[in-house]
């Protein structure tokens, strides 16, 4: 398999704590990172301050997505390394727009949260909450257009796995959307091996390929205490990663994106150490 090139996103605007812009590059100085190998650190992008959060998001998302775009059309490995949730618009606005001569992608969301908020249903106005609304063409045009009006992904080809804190308001699009989705609940009850093999089958029936998104927050705290909002009782580490083992070599897998690390809120660097397993286990090589 080719090198996998990684992006650092570090942006933590779209959060109600910025402490995940810090991220990227506690993982690119990070021991857990220089042990890696197959890997190579191309860029880490920051945000340019603007008059508010919500015009210095857009402002980065569109900043990643024409990052992205080429590397995507390259169908070269790649992993995004963020900052916050937020930037998963500009990560898959760029692999949907750069894979749309064969059709539609496919999304393996985990996450401990739906992300199905729009400015409409959101309280906080916390962008890192509507990425999943704004990539199916759900809320304001600055989000759910970037790179181009038509949306990014299809219901059909979605899956989310790992929920368990969510509001009604984001809950009832997922419904109506048919969303493919594991609660916490039933991840427990079937496995995680079972669940997340159940989902790759889902996106993978998308023709033009499919990606990963990893909030770290959907993992038991345990394994990853430095993210940006943890929620108790989330997905153990290593049945993930055996569950995940060697994904990266499949022949339509696009990429991977690891998102809300905040090192501030780290213990005994077992956040870092979680990235760096996780990556070892989705771009193993094979025999």
């Amino acid at each position: 398999m080719s090198t996998v090139t990684i992006i650092g996103a570090a942006i933590g605007h779209g959060a109600g704590n910025n402490g995940t812009c810090d991220g990227p590059v506690a993982f690119k100085q990070s021991a857990q990172f220089a042990r890696l190998s197959g890997f190579t650190w191309a860029d880490t992008l920051q945000p340019i301050e603007k008059k508010d959060n919500f015009t210095t998001v857009v402002a980065f998302l569109n900043s990643l997505y024409e990052k992205m775009k080429p590397i995507c059309e390259s169908g070269k490995p790649f992993c995004v390394i963020g900052g916050d949730h937020s930037i998963a618009i500009g990560t898959w606005s760029a692999a949907a727009i750069a894979k749309r001569e064969q059709g539609e992608i496919g999304l393996l969301w985990i996450d401990a949260h739906l992300d199905a908020h729009t400015h409409e249903t959101s309280l906080s106005g916390n962008i890192h909450g509507m990425p999943v609304a704004a990539l199916l063409g759900a809320g304001v045009d600055e989000l759910t257009q970037v790179g181009d009006r038509t949306p990014k992904l299809a219901p059909d080809y979605l899956a989310k796995v790992g929920i368990r804190s969510f509001e009604q308001a984001e809950h009832k699009l997922n419904k109506e959307l048919g969303l493919t989705t594991y609660y916490m609940d039933e991840v427990e009850n079937l496995g995680v091996g079972s669940v997340i093999g159940a989902s790759l089958s889902v996106v993978g029936r998308a023709p033009a390929g499919f990606g990963i998104s990893i909030d770290l927050d959907g993992l038991d705290p345990s394994d990853a205490p430095g993210v940006g909002t943890a929620v108790e009782r989330g997905i153990a580490l290593a049945p993930l990663c055996d569950a995940l083992r060697g994904v990266g070599r499949h022949p339509r897998f696009i990429g991977l994106e690891i998102v809300e690390f905040n090192p501030h809120l780290d213990k005994e660097a077992r956040t870092l150490e979680t990235i760096a397993t996780l990556l070892e286990a989705v771009f193993e090589q094979g025999d």
